[in-house]
């Protein structure tokens, strides 16, 4: 018989005594794995920390008016326990450390509150006493709340997005993906990979998530269906090994988002059109949009400064973006449309910090044309060699 899985939780007990049955997370604080990261302008400043301060007030609201429900049912000392964060979401030092953060780096309000959040928790973790590193629960839990103001949103997908998140030990993949799932409100995984790193054994811990019930995302970074292009640009796989990935997935049900980079060296419209026709004739589920960033430290950055490659205007993008959603199918998701670098190593084109900028100009463009999503559906683009 096999031994039964354990899992220590440390922290304050809200009562004396001892409790022997099932364990349940309640009353948990909807709080965000994955934050919204934008760049503001200049003139957006001041609107962003107003808001802030009236998703911290808010918050230290509703956290006093559960503070004095729980001393009149329960008792005062289970209150005290939930005062403490109701004070920290207005405390000076935690307030003002976000409010530089929005001025000095133009971050929205939702990233600048989980970074200070974090930062404070790592702080707290790392001290000696056990009292005060179990006060970062509590820090976790304040940011929560301002969070949940400042989002809307109840409920979460662990999104694994930087570098190849299927290219590790099978033991070390689970352990990574079960973190992620063991957060209260985190419904599923998106998993972002290349083409060419896709082990069976992965395909299969996904597949079994899946079957779990749990909402599971495949995204491959293809970024164009030439050969010659990914050639170019040293991808170091081709077409085929994408479309041997989409079909291991499908075998599995599992669902794939593919990535699609418009503006690539040697690319037109044209060929973007063609790469669209060629991911949908597989099947696949979702699509996300990125301008080709010129970024420190590359090779590309050394063309665009020789004048050998010049980045796309934003009036291009928004007009291709426009055809290619056009001749989408409904019913395919289009995960994003325009994505950004960040500040310190973005180069070029400017206009990339414009996320809103951007996703307005596309949608006034299909306003404009008198379109939606889906309305050319199976209009391919013109042949192009390669």
């Amino acid at each position: 018989m096999p031994k039964p899985r354990t899992k220590t939780y440390r922290g304050t007990p809200v009562a004396h005594g001892f409790a022997v049955g099932k364990v349940a997370m309640v009353d948990v604080a909807d709080y965000p794995t994955h934050v919204p990261r934008h760049k503001i302008r200049e003139q957006d400043i001041e609107g962003e920390i107003k808001r802030l301060r009236k998703a911290c007030a808010k918050a230290r609201e509703e956290l006093e008016q559960l503070a004095d429900r729980v001393e009149r049912e329960v008792s005062r000392r289970e209150a005290d326990l939930i005062r403490p964060q109701a004070m920290m979401v207005e405390d000076p030092g935690f307030v003002t450390e976000v409010e530089e953060m929005i001025i000095e780096q133009r971050m929205n309000a939702e990233a600048a509150v989980a970074d200070v959040m974090d930062r404070f928790e790592k702080l707290m973790e790392a001290l000696e006493d056990q009292y005060l590193r179990e006060r970062s629960t509590e820090v976790r839990d304040a940011g929560r709340r301002v969070l949940a103001k400042r989002t809307g949103a109840k409920t979460f997908l662990a999104y694994f997005q930087a570098y190849t998140n299927t290219y590790d030990e099978l033991t070390r993949l689970k352990a990574l993906y079960d973190q992620a799932l063991a957060e209260p409100d985190v419904i599923g995984l998106s998993i972002g990979t290349r083409p060419d790193c896709l082990p069976p054994a992965v395909l299969d811990l996904l597949a079994d998530y899946k079957a779990q019930g749990h909402e599971i995302w495949l995204e491959l970074g293809l970024q164009s269906a030439f050969d010659h292009t990914l050639k170019r640009v040293n991808r170091g796989h081709g077409f085929d090994e994408f479309r041997h990935a989409v079909e291991a997935a499908q075998a599995r049900e599992l669902p794939v988002c593919t990535h699609l980079i418009v503006g690539l060296p040697g690319e037109e419209a044209t060929h973007n059109l063609i790469s669209l026709d060629r991911v949908l004739a597989l099947g696949v589920e979702g699509l996300k949009l990125h301008p080709l960033h010129v970024v420190k430290g590359t090779a590309l950055a050394n063309e665009w400064r020789r004048g050998e490659y010049s980045p796309w205007a934003m009036e291009k993008y928004i007009a291709t973006v426009a055809d290619l959603v056009e001749r989408t199918p409904p019913e395919v998701i289009y995960h994003r449309l325009t994505g950004t670098a960040e500040a310190s190593i973005l180069l070029a084109p400017g206009w990339c910090n414009w996320k809103w900028r951007v996703l307005n100009g596309i949608e006034h463009e299909l306003a404009r044309r008198g379109s939606y999503q889906g309305r050319l559906r199976g209009v391919v683009g013109m042949k192009v060699n390669g």
